[in-house]
Order: C-alpha cells, then sequence, then structure tokens
C-alpha cells in the first residue's frame, strides 16, 4: 500500500461529516471537520493544494503531502481506530478464525453496493 492508496479511505473517513475532497488543479481541496477543528487547534478550518504523493515539489511541498505523520490524516486514523467492531471467542477452535466483513457503499446514499465476508485461519 502506497500514499496514494490511503485516499479513498481519507475521503470516506471525511465523508462521515459530510466533507468532500475536491480535485483541484493544485491538489485536493478539503475543509475540515468542525468537531475537529474544534478539538485540536493546530488543524487548520480548510486545507489547498494537497497530495498523496511523495515526489511532490516546490513550494511547502513538505506540508501538502497527505499521509501518516500530516495532523489531519491522522486524524482521520483516530476517527476510524474509534469506529466499533466485534469481536467473538470460540474456544473449541483447534486454531485461531479471524472473520471479517468488507462493505462497499454509494457515498452519502448509505446504500450498499456489495459485502463480502472473509475468513482467516
Amino acid at each position: 500500500m502506497d500514499l496514494p492508496d490511503l485516499e479513498r479511505f481519507f475521503s470516506g473517513v471525511l465523508a462521515r461529516h459530510g466533507r468532500r475532497v475536491f480535485k483541484r488543479h493544485i491538489g485536493l481541496e478539503v475543509k475540515s471537520p468542525d468537531e475537529w477543528v474544534r478539538d485540536d487547534y493546530a488543524l487548520r478550518d480548510r486545507y489547498e493544494g494537497l497530495a498523496f504523493d511523495r515526489t511532490l515539489v516546490g513550494a511547502h511541498a513538505a506540508t501538502r503531502v497527505v499521509g501518516v505523520g500530516h495532523r489531519l490524516f491522522d486524524r482521520a486514523l483516530r476517527e476510524a481506530e474509534a469506529l466499533p467492531g466485534q469481536v467473538g471467542v470460540c474456544s473449541r477452535l483447534e486454531f485461531p478464525l479471524l472473520l471479517v466483513a468488507i462493505e462497499d457503499e454509494v457515498t452519502g446514499s448509505g446504500a450498499q453496493i456489495s459485502r463480502v465476508t472473509v475468513g482467516l485461519y
């Protein structure tokens, strides 16, 4: 997984707050969720010129690269970590088993496109 792979995750977390990531000619533009700005004085209300690209060059390139370590992205990670999950234990199994349900939705509509359950042991 590389930085461009994180863009969809980032957009999904922001969509939970009614925010959209816009692609502009100078890069991505997003308005930070109000709750995040209230909780963290260092978050800006709006970000422009962001990119999920380590090769970005030019003025302030280091502050425009989004990924782990960028304050806005790190806040999105913390939000995702706090999403509810479910864990169950069955002591009769010989080996550990991990079951994961993966869903895809149409952004903003709540309509489910697909769902798959994956099991690993």
